[in-house]
């Protein structure tokens, strides 16, 4: 083997190390995007929980403060009927005690029982006022409490769209990433297959018969670009550079194949002697078996 030869596999071996730390790198970076991904959506599935829970928290109060106001309404009605009622009583009763003076006992004691009865009914209207201004003092803090409930509200949607807008985003850089990687397998075959161009003479098409007392390589075509194809078996299978395959399909001799570039699991060479199309799956072997 020429130094020049030397000097291209170890620039090859440089280049398939460089591609598979580049695959890891963008592997890596890939998870942590996926796993950024995840944490964050997390965090809107909890907010959006947390906005909806507030909502419903924000129509019950509603819903009772309004159940609230009917009663006051109705006691206020009903007070107001009890008042104008008893006040014609007692203005009924003042005429009669003036017209009736000799039953002026009756209708004193008639006025007094009507008085305390209206003072009472003051008293009661007061308390009534006063539950009145307590229920407009709650009604102002839960108007208040909706208020900020709904600033609230509002902020955590502002938080929900920036969240989902992260999301977005990160599913664009996964997808850009994935691609990438995608692109660097394919760069890596083709640079394994086209990387031998370099590396083999016109005179070294031949097909070898296998040497006595060897068993046979056997393996299958993985790949096929132009004259250049990849094989399953290599170094671990005892495959060396410029050892020569023949490529068979069934009984069918289809040509040879010259190995170029070897690997732990597989080898890249150059198909020769074509005599048919040569695919992916077609079987390879040192011999003719």
């Amino acid at each position: 083997m020429s130094f020049l030869t030397k000097l291209l596999a170890l620039l090859v071996s440089l280049l398939s190390i460089f591609l598979c730390g580049a695959v890891v790198v963008f592997v890596t970076n890939t998870n942590n995007w996926k796993k950024a991904y995840q944490d964050q959506e997390t965090i809107a599935r909890a907010a959006q929980a947390y906005a909806l829970q507030r909502e419903m928290d924000l129509k019950d109060q509603k819903q009772r403060d309004a159940q609230n106001q009917q009663q006051l309404n109705q006691l206020i009605v009903d007070w107001e009927k009890n008042y104008v009622k008893l006040d014609n009583d007692w203005k009924q009763e003042t005429a009669a005690k003036i017209a009736a003076e000799s039953k002026a006992d009756t209708a004193v004691k008639v006025s007094e029982a009507l008085a305390a009865l209206a003072n009472n009914m003051r008293q009661t209207r007061d308390v009534l006022q006063r539950r009145l201004e307590v229920a407009h003092n709650d009604k102002r803090k839960a108007e208040t409490l909706v208020s900020g409930l709904n600033e609230e509200l509002n902020r955590e949607r502002v938080k929900v769209a920036q969240l989902e807008s992260i999301r977005q985003r990160n599913e664009e850089k996964i997808r850009a990433l994935e691609n990438d990687i995608a692109l660097l397998e394919q760069k890596y075959q083709r640079a394994m297959l086209a990387s031998s161009d370099a590396r083999i003479l016109p005179d070294q098409v031949t097909v070898r018969a296998p040497q006595p007392g060897r068993v046979p390589i056997r393996g299958e075509i993985t790949e096929v670009l132009g004259d250049r194809a990849a094989i399953s078996v290599g170094s671990s299978s005892g495959v060396r550079e410029n050892m020569e395959f023949n490529v068979f399909r069934g009984s069918e001799f289809l040509g040879s194949l010259h190995v170029l570039q070897v690997e732990s699991t597989q080898s890249a060479g150059r198909l020769q002697q074509q005599q048919g199309t040569i695919v992916k799956g077609d079987k390879v072997s040192t011999g003719f078996d």
